[in-house]
């Protein structure tokens, strides 16, 4: 009855543990599955704010201006969201829009797989034809227009 019991203890304890292990931690640079980038940037001091979404969930964000930062850990989204975004940009061909003008303004999404990279960049002077891109990046953006303002003393650690 006694190895039964510490049978079924040491069953619990490894059950526990294993649920309890953190998640491992990414940044934009370590992370090697699909993430999605989109910002924005240029005028008079050409700075640029991005941001970009992990497969994982994990939402990073930097700033060129008024001194820049490197990537910080802003949110985390729910998988279910994510997961969404990702189904969308499969939905909405953005794969296959072939647009990439800047101007004084511009924005961008940027989707990432392993090595391979698809960017779209339009602005005012040469908008994107497809709708889409644009409802898509305004729908990226409101998960970010309300957290804090970056810090350039605030790296990810």
């Amino acid at each position: 009855m006694k190895v039964i019991l510490a049978i079924l203890l040491g069953l619990c304890i490894i059950i526990i543990y294993t649920m309890c292990k953190p998640t491992e931690a990414y940044t934009p640079e370590t992370f090697n599955k699909r993430k999605i980038m989109f910002g924005a940037g240029g005028g008079f001091t050409g700075a640029v704010k991005d941001y970009c979404l992990l497969e994982n969930g994990q939402l990073f964000g930097r700033s060129s201006y008024p001194t820049p930062t490197g990537w910080q850990a802003v949110d985390t989204l729910e998988k279910s969201q994510v997961k969404q975004y990702f189904n969308q940009i499969e939905s909405l061909n953005l794969l296959k829009v072939k647009h990439e003008r800047s101007g004084n303004w511009s924005y961008f999404i940027s989707i990432e797989n392993g090595d391979k990279k698809h960017t779209i960049t339009w602005c005012a002077e040469a908008p994107v034809p497809q709708n889409s891109v644009v409802s898509f990046y305004n729908i990226l953006n409101e998960n970010v227009k309300s957290l804090p303002p970056f810090k350039p003393d605030n790296p990810v650690r």
